[in-house]
């Protein structure tokens, strides 16, 4: 494959990270190796490094103290009733997390990484304006 593509062989946070950074997408590594990438909202880029198959997505918000357990999971409910790319979830500590997991095994051009970080990034901020209005900080 040509150099504009990803594939298992040369999947790498370093890599990503070369790709968001030559797209001008602020980016930095955690300390946990996660990449963060800032855009429409701050999107943590997991690739899994074990099975080299797929690249994850995901950012968190979190819930207020008004939300109860039934209103946090009637809010992940509907937005996963209503969004199709994202997968909203709550998690064990009470926060929402957003994530999607970008299949990869024929590999991905650079550009085709971009304009999923980019699509999916756009979409928590709407989603949780929709049905989290009052639950969420």
């Amino acid at each position: 494959m040509s150099d504009n593509f990803i594939t298992a062989e040369n999947l790498s946070v370093e890599l990503l990270k070369e790709v968001f950074e030559a797209a001008y997408i602020e980016t930095s590594v955690d300390d946990d190796g996660d990449l963060l990438v800032q855009e429409a909202c701050k999107v943590f880029v997991r690739p899994d490094l074990d099975r080299k198959n797929n690249i994850r997505f995901f950012t968190l918000f979190s819930f207020n103290g008004n939300a109860g357990t039934m209103d946090q999971l009637v809010c992940a409910n509907k937005i996963n009733s209503e969004y199709l790319m994202v997968t909203a979830c709550v998690t064990e500590v009470g926060g929402l997390m957003f994530r999607y997991d970008l299949a990869m095994e024929d590999g991905i051009s650079k550009k085709g990484l971009v304009l999923a970080l980019k699509r999916f990034a756009s979409i928590p901020h709407a989603a949780a304006g929709d049905h989290g209005e009052g639950l969420l900080d």
